[in-house]
């Protein structure tokens, strides 16, 4: 297949990132998990940098894909390799999803523009020894469909959702019995629900609750988050995330931490019971 499009590599540095802006606006079907904002602030979780790989057949048609690159030395074998891995790097999607968007207004092929990406990306691991590459892909953007039969797909888990659209009788009648029961003794106790976007006395509690329990059960270093990232987020997306919490007679009981694409989707994206 002839080969179609150019490459643009860009880095997370506050120079670069109204491009990164650019391309992301421009996309029509896109999530927060691909916004350059939270991007920048995952880079405080994974502790290392961000990057974007554009393809681009033209301005209307092109694939955006951004990504972390972890030097392969900080591997705890490392030190057994002849090798020195610090020159060698695998890249892992966005959390909680990521993976390649497309953008294209129909003027091309869209079997072609993929195809030419595909080469084209793998090309460019090679050169720059990134060895391999840990792709989240989106169950609500559907980019996985794209890439079947190209890339070993594998399906890990199941992710619901509830429609806000439907009315409100609809959605309590569909609700678990356990659930409408729990919700109903939460308000026979006089438990009372707050928003707040501020970093204050709630997210430290929020934080603290969230952090006994994955020391709690053990969870893996993954889920260990640091207080700055959480920080960060609010620093980042102030206005795509919000901490919802209870408490009752004033005692501060649990809390989720929600994220969402404007005017789209809430993700459920923390929780602290």
């Amino acid at each position: 297949m002839e080969m179609i499009g150019s490459i643009k590599i860009l880095k997370s540095n506050a120079e670069y990132l109204s491009d990164w802006n650019y391309y992301y606006d421009f996309i029509s079907c896109k999530g927060i998990y691909h916004c350059p904002a939270y991007i920048k602030a995952l880079e405080t979780h994974y502790d290392c940098p961000a990057g974007l790989f554009v393809f681009k057949a033209d301005k209307n048609n092109f694939i955006y894909y951004p990504y972390f690159r972890r030097s392969l030395n900080k591997l705890p074998f490392s030190q057994f390799f002849e090798n020195n891995l610090r020159n060698y790097y695998d890249i892992e999607s966005s959390w909680y999803y990521g993976g390649p968007l497309i953008q294209t207004d129909g003027s091309k092929s869209l079997e072609k523009l993929i195809e030419s990406f595909t080469t084209t990306f793998s090309k460019y691991c090679k050169e720059t020894k990134i060895i391999s590459e840990f792709i989240r892909f989106d169950p609500n953007l559907k980019n996985h469909l794209f890439f079947k039969g190209r890339l070993p797909i594998t399906r890990n888990r199941e992710t619901v959702y509830l429609d806000l659209k439907r009315p409100k009788e609809e959605i309590w009648n569909n609700f678990e019995g356990r659930t409408r029961t729990a919700i109903r003794k939460a308000l026979k106790l006089g438990v009372k629900i707050h928003f707040s976007k501020k970093r204050n006395s709630e997210l430290k509690k929020f934080f603290q609750i969230y952090s006994n329990e994955m020391i709690r059960k053990n969870a893996p270093r993954r889920y260990r988050l640091r207080y700055d990232f959480i920080n960060s987020l609010f620093e980042y997306i102030n206005k795509q995330i919000t901490l919802i919490y209870a408490e009752v007679n004033g005692i501060f009981i649990s809390a989720g931490l929600f994220v969402y694409d404007l005017e789209k989707a809430v993700h459920y994206y923390l929780m602290a019971l």
